[in-house]
């Protein structure tokens, strides 16, 4: 799939800087942001992680699906007390662009 299919205005920049990076060099990298202020990082670093599984998975980036499911599973076992503090995406809300 080449990058001009993905729509980088449908999505948060948090997603679009992993998704970029990991088409660029194949590995898993997420930037520091404002999402989910008032949360912990932890819980912050897990929601960001379930968006760009959400999106690789509906963009067919199994690679990078692996990558972020693994990172959430990381992360579960710290996350997990607070798990109130964030709630996974409900639908994608990533689109193709055919």
């Amino acid at each position: 799939m080449r990058s001009a299919d993905f729509n980088f205005k449908l999505m948060t920049e948090d997603v679009g800087h992993t998704v970029v990076q990991f088409l660029h060099t194949g590995g898993y990298e997420t930037i520091s942001s404002p999402l989910g202020e008032g949360t912990s990082d932890l819980a912050r670093e897990y929601k960001r992680s379930d968006l760009v599984y959400h999106a690789s998975r509906n963009w067919g980036l199994t690679d990078l699906e692996i990558l972020a499911k693994q990172k959430m599973q990381h992360l579960d076992v710290e996350v997990a007390p607070g798990r109130e503090e964030w709630a996974p995406a409900p639908t994608p809300m990533f689109h193709l662009i055919s």
